[in-house]
């Protein structure tokens, strides 16, 4: 399988407007994201992505949660 790079803002995008539809389309109070990984293995070495190369797996993951939970309304959270 692969992993998507968090430190792509193409992905981030997609990513933000998908749990907003699930939002929307479910009415779910709490939404619970278990998609990230520390293994070094998982770096990115595009240089093209906005982050360091190779990316800091904290650092890029840090970033697409707190886009992610940045939109999250009173009612509704995102967990991670």
């Amino acid at each position: 399988s692969y992993r998507m790079c968090h430190g792509n803002k193409v992905w981030r995008d997609y990513a933000l407007e998908m749990y907003k539809r699930v939002y929307a389309e479910t009415g779910v109070k709490i939404l619970y994201i278990d998609e990230f990984s520390l293994r070094i293995h998982n770096r990115c070495y595009a240089d093209t992505h906005g982050h360091e190369v190779p990316s800091n797996l904290l650092k890029t993951d840090r970033n697409f949660i707190t886009s992610l939970t940045s939109g999250s309304s009173e009612r509704r959270r995102i967990l991670s």
